[in-house]
């Protein structure tokens, strides 16, 4: 394809100086990350010949919610990135929808090269279906009504007497938000005000979220492996009316967070639950 053609006619010129800006920005990025999960992750395992494995019975699939996630958030930010850059509407839409699956295929490689891990099938599903999401509401609405939102706090163990847990996850932030499952919540996000035009005193930022997390490590007790689901409230930040650009910058990154409320869960073992303040 011609790259003239990425762009609308007469504004190909300075709006190409974006494009590079973005493409540097991507790959600093990127590059970044992937460091970072090779220091953290990947480093500290033995190497193999390149394998499968299915693990889509694992963790009860929340690795897989973390593999959508992460692959609807790298699309989203492709589009409005190619937005930013003043690529043609159709082609932000069509090409920086699936950033996430070009980005997160190198990580399924190295997982195939891993002697612990394997290349995942699902893994690439979970990714597909991530880019997937944002292509189809960029198609239908050109915008996304319905968020994919992430939260995490970290896990108390009160019978985990020999410490197990921190040597499963860590101890720093950082290391139990990427490891810990069991703290993770995935997050679908509604946006009210885009399905329900009236009445007209509900703020056009305000959502309704349904979360899934779960509670895998058992400590010798398999009754203490279960799913959890919640309901909730969310904000919809990109829905607040701002002309600050900064704020719209950073309104625009921290919804890819579920914002801190109370929260009503759901789960085999307690059945009802209710928290007053869930993150």
């Amino acid at each position: 394809m011609d790259p003239k053609n990425l762009f609308p006619q007469k504004k190909s010129g300075h709006k190409s100086n974006r494009l590079i800006i973005t493409g540097s920005i991507v790959a600093v990025v990127y590059l970044g990350t992937l460091y970072f999960l090779n220091e953290s992750w990947y480093k500290q395992y033995p190497k193999s010949r390149f394998h499968f494995y299915n693990d889509n019975n694992d963790w009860l699939q929340m690795d897989k919610a973390g593999h959508l996630w992460t692959s609807y958030q790298e699309g989203l930010a492709g589009v409005k990135l190619l937005r930013w850059s003043g690529v043609k509407e159709n082609h932000a839409e069509n090409y920086g929808s699936f950033l996430g699956l070009l980005l997160l295929t190198p990580y399924e490689i190295l997982d195939g090269l891993s002697a612990h891990w394997g290349f995942s099938p699902g893994d690439m599903v979970a990714n597909l279906t991530g880019s997937l999401i944002v292509f189809s509401q960029e198609k239908l609405w050109h915008e996304q009504r319905i968020s994919i939102k992430f939260s995490s706090h970290k896990e108390i163990y009160p019978n985990d007497t020999f410490g197990v847990a921190n040597l499963l996850y860590g101890t720093k932030f950082t290391d139990r938000m990427l490891k810990d499952y069991n703290g993770q919540t995935y997050w679908v996000s509604i946006n009210l005000k885009s399905f329900i035009k009236e009445p007209k005193f509900i703020p056009s930022w305000l959502n309704i979220a349904f979360g899934y997390g779960i509670n895998f490590f058992n400590f010798y007790d398999n009754n203490n492996i279960y799913r959890e689901y919640y309901f909730s409230l969310d904000v919809d930040f990109t829905k607040i009316r701002t002309k600050s650009k900064v704020l719209k910058t950073i309104f625009s990154i921290v919804n890819c967070l579920k914002v801190p409320c109370s929260a009503i869960e759901y789960n085999r073992k307690e059945r009802w639950k209710f928290h007053s303040f869930y993150f």
